[in-house]
């Protein structure tokens, strides 16, 4: 019998997810859990670091604050190359609701 080889499961998100209007990069470095948004269709973008974790063992919930405004990103290990984005307003109110894939040789 031949053994199989097994990979461990990444343990967050790493690398740069998108989709056609949004791309996201995430990294960890500095200690930190780092976000970098980029709307592709006007090039603008924001950087956030220092990312709360929620979550469970099954679905991680990565939630940055930026003055009110949260940005969200849910992902499963077990389905590593893709994330839900959620943009959240202050008032509670849910801008922005998005799956990205992972861009591979990022």
């Amino acid at each position: 019998m031949t053994p199989k080889s097994v990979m461990a499961a990444p343990k967050q998100p790493t690398g740069f997810y998108l989709d056609r209007d949004w791309g996201v990069l995430l990294e960890f470095k500095d200690g930190s859990y780092h976000y970098q948004g980029t709307n592709n269709q006007t090039g603008k973008g924001l950087k956030l670091a220092g990312a709360s974790v929620s979550g469970n063992k099954n679905r991680r919930i990565y939630t940055w604050n930026n003055a009110g405004t949260r940005y969200r990103i849910t992902w499963q290990p077990s389905d590593p190359d893709v994330i839900r984005l959620q943009v959240i307003s202050p008032n509670g109110k849910e801008q922005l609701n998005r799956l990205l894939h992972v861009e591979h040789g990022c």
